[in-house]
C-alpha cells in the first residue's frame, strides 16, 4: 500500500516536472526580439550627410551706418546672403590674434547663436588652407567698410567671451560695393538699439513686420532599427516593450541598461529619448571636439533629415543642440521635440534626443501675420520688469511657433512670434503674459 502511495507521488512530482519545463520553453517575456539578423546592416536613416558649413547658420545679418540700424526685409533674403558671403574670396588672414581693435561705423555684422571654434573659419569661409590654429572661439564677425578705399573690405572675427580679435580682409570691388548697398536698402527693417542689462544689448525692429505663417505636413520616420543599430553596442540582445500591447503609444527598448524610449508628441508625431548610464565619467570636452563629434555622430546615420542649425552648446556639460528651422526661421515648441540634443560623456554618447518626424509639403497657401515691433515687446519687458527681471534675458528673436491642428493628425500650423531667451531657456511671448494673467495684471 506505502509502495503504492509513494509510485502515486513520484508520477505526481515527474508530471509536473515535465509541465513546469514545457510552460518554461513556451514563455513568452513582455520584451519582443526586433527582427531579423539581416536588420543589423541597417545604419542610415532617410536623410542626409551634413558638414560644418551645413549646420552652422547665423541667427541675425546687422547693418550698422553710424548710428542707423537695419536689417533685411525677410529671413528668406538671409539665407541667400549667407550662402555669397561663405563665397567672398578672402585676400589674407592675419597669423595671431590680437587685443586691440576698432570696429569701423560702417559694417555689416553677422552674429552666431554660439560660439564658433575660430579653427572652422576655414571651413566656413572662403579662405585657404592654414595651419596655425586658433585656441579661441567666435560669435560675431563684422565686415567693415573703408571709408579711403574702396576695395577694401577689413573682416574682424569677434567674442563675446574672449578678449581677443582675428582680423582678416577681403580686396575686392564687387564684395565692397555689394555691402554699401546693402547698408543703404530703403526696404532694410529700421532697427533700435535697447540695452537689456549691462552685459546686453539687441537690436530690435522698431516697427510691427509682417511674416508668413505656413501650415505644413510632416511625416513620421518609421524604421528605427537604424538607430537601435548604431546606440546598442549589441542590437541583437535589445528588446521591446509595449505598454498594455498598444504600439502606437509609448514604447521602449533596451538591452538590459541602455534604454530607448519613443512617444506621441505633439499632434500625432514622435520623437525620441536614448540614455546610456555606462557613460559616467565626463572630463571637458572642448567646442571644436563637441562640434566634430557630434555631426560625425549624426553623420553615421544619415540624421540630417531635416533643415538643422547648431543652436546651443555647453562644452561644461558636453551638450551640443540643432534646432529645427523653416524658411530661414527656427521653429521652438515648449518641449524641445523640434531639436537634436546630445550630450556626452567618456566620448560616447550619454543622452540622446530627437524627432522622429520631418517636415514634408505646405499644405495650405502662407498667411501673413503681423508680427509686434521688437520695440513693443522690450516696453512690455521694461514695464514688468518687477515680475520678470531684464538681468535674466541674454536674446530675443523671431522664429516660428508650433500649433497643433486638431482636425489633421499629420498637420502643424507655424505662426511667427517673438521668442524670449529668460534664465537661459527660450520662452515663447505668450509665457510672460501668462505670468501677467496669474498674477492679475492684465
Amino acid at each position: 500500500m506505502i509502495e503504492n502511495i509513494k509510485s502515486v507521488i513520484l508520477f505526481i512530482l515527474v508530471a509536473s516536472s515535465l509541465l513546469l519545463t514545457l510552460a518554461l520553453w513556451n514563455y513568452q517575456p513582455a520584451y519582443e526580439e526586433l527582427g531579423e539578423p539581416t536588420y543589423l546592416d541597417e545604419t542610415r536613416l532617410k536623410g542626409d550627410k551634413r558638414q560644418i558649413a551645413d549646420v552652422v547658420y547665423p541667427k541675425k545679418i546687422l547693418f550698422h551706418n553710424f548710428h542707423e540700424h537695419s536689417q533685411l526685409p525677410d529671413y528668406r533674403g538671409m539665407e541667400q546672403l549667407y550662402e555669397k558671403i561663405k563665397e567672398w574670396p578672402f585676400a589674407e588672414v592675419e597669423p595671431f590674434v590680437s587685443e586691440d581693435v576698432s570696429i569701423w561705423s560702417r559694417n555689416m555684422e553677422v552674429i552666431f547663436p554660439e560660439e564658433i571654434p575660430l579653427a572652422y573659419i576655414v571651413q566656413l569661409m572662403n579662405i585657404n588652407d592654414m595651419e596655425n590654429l586658433w585656441n579661441q572661439t567666435f560669435n560675431q564677425v563684422y565686415f567693415q567698410l573703408s571709408q579711403n578705399n574702396k576695395e577694401i573690405v577689413r573682416v574682424t572675427f569677434a567674442s563675446d567671451e574672449y578678449d581677443g580679435y582675428l582680423n582678416a580682409e577681403i580686396h575686392s570691388t564687387s564684395v565692397y560695393n555689394e555691402i554699401d548697398e546693402l547698408i543703404h536698402n530703403e526696404n532694410n527693417i529700421a532697427l533700435g538699439s535697447y540695452d537689456m542689462n549691462e552685459e546686453t544689448t539687441l537690436y530690435l525692429p522698431v516697427e510691427r513686420i509682417n511674416l508668413p505663417g505656413y501650415t505644413i505636413l510632416t511625416e513620421e520616420i518609421y524604421d528605427i532599427q537604424p538607430l537601435i543599430n548604431n546606440l546598442f553596442s549589441n542590437p541583437t540582445m535589445v528588446r521591446r516593450q509595449l505598454p498594455n500591447g498598444n504600439s502606437n503609444e509609448e514604447s521602449y527598448y533596451t538591452d538590459g541598461s541602455r534604454a530607448l524610449t519613443i512617444k506621441r508628441v505633439l499632434q500625432n508625431e514622435k520623437a525620441m529619448e536614448f540614455v546610456n548610464p555606462f557613460s559616467t565619467d565626463a572630463p571637458r570636452m572642448t567646442n571644436y571636439d563637441l562640434m566634430n563629434r557630434s555631426i560625425a555622430f549624426t553623420n553615421d546615420y544619415d540624421g540630417w533629415t531635416d533643415t538643422f542649425y547648431l543652436d546651443s552648446l555647453n562644452e561644461h556639460r558636453n551638450e551640443i543642440a540643432f534646432r529645427m528651422y523653416y524658411d530661414g526661421l527656427p521653429i521652438f515648441d515648449t518641449e524641445g521635440h523640434t531639436m537634436i540634443r546630445q550630450t556626452w560623456r567618456d566620448n560616447r554618447i550619454y543622452q540622446f534626443e530627437r524627432p522622429l518626424f520631418f517636415t514634408s509639403t505646405n499644405f495650405q497657401s502662407e498667411e501673413m501675420e503681423s508680427v509686434r515691433s521688437g520695440l513693443s515687446v522690450y516696453q512690455f519687458l521694461k514695464q514688468y520688469s518687477d515680475t520678470f527681471s531684464l538681468n535674466a534675458i541674454s536674446d530675443m528673436r523671431i522664429g516660428y511657433e508650433v500649433n497643433t491642428i486638431s482636425d489633421t493628425s499629420n498637420a502643424m500650423y507655424l505662426k511667427p512670434s517673438w521668442f524670449i531667451k529668460y534664465k537661459g531657456d527660450w520662452q515663447p511671448m505668450s509665457y510672460f503674459e501668462n505670468m501677467l494673467q496669474t498674477r492679475g495684471d492684465e
